[in-house]
């Protein structure tokens, strides 16, 4: 059974890399608008695993197709509001 909605919300993701020790030199958060941000990234790079919080479909969009193709094979997309907000899963 998945646990209950008070305490998936108690679970922040952001903390889990601090609380088991995860954060190196090959983490990195980036901060700004996915459009605007996403295009900095180097062609070259790649992922072990995105997680994306973007609260609506444009943006969800914007980073997926921004960061989805630079995911290494095997790796790992999760999307914060796919089950949440029925935007996020909207066709175009």
């Amino acid at each position: 059974m998945p646990p209950s909605k008070e305490k998936r919300h108690s679970i922040s993701l952001i903390n889990l890399p601090y609380r088991y020790g995860l954060l190196d030199a090959q983490v990195c958060f980036l901060k700004g608008w996915f459009r605007d941000t996403l295009p900095t990234i180097p062609a070259a790079q790649s992922f072990a695993v995105i997680r994306l919080d973007g609260d609506l479909y444009e943006s969800t969009w914007d980073a997926l197709t921004g960061l989805y193709p630079k995911l290494s094979p095997g790796g790992y997309c999760l999307i914060d509001d796919y089950g949440g907000i029925p935007a996020c899963r909207n066709n175009r």
